[in-house]
């Protein structure tokens, strides 16, 4: 890269700038997409669910899920449906 004849300009501190507006953008394009097309999978099951026994269980809706990495680091991630938490509480009585 040329050297600035612009006094206090940074090329590289736009160009790191630039990339970080371009990738952050990118991902979320990639997570609205991802979160569109899982929406689209899971009632395209639901709707086979009666009459082809396709999620007779739920355990495959249950486990319909999206990713979206970058650079080897989850950006964001989900399920169709969320997952439920069960939690047993035991009760002492004394």
């Amino acid at each position: 890269m040329s050297v600035s004849r612009v006094t206090g300009f940074n090329a590289e501190a736009m160009k790191a700038s630039m990339l970080k507006i371009a990738v952050d953008e990118s991902n979320k394009r990639l997570i609205d997409y991802a979160k569109k097309k899982i929406v689209e999978i899971g009632n395209k099951i639901k709707s086979y669910h009666g009459a082809h026994g396709l999620d007779r269980t739920g355990n495959l809706l249950n486990s319909l899920c999206w990713g979206v990495c970058y650079d080897g680091k989850m950006v964001d991630s989900g399920f169709f449906r969320e997952p439920i938490i069960k939690t047993i509480f035991f009760a002492r009585v004394l």
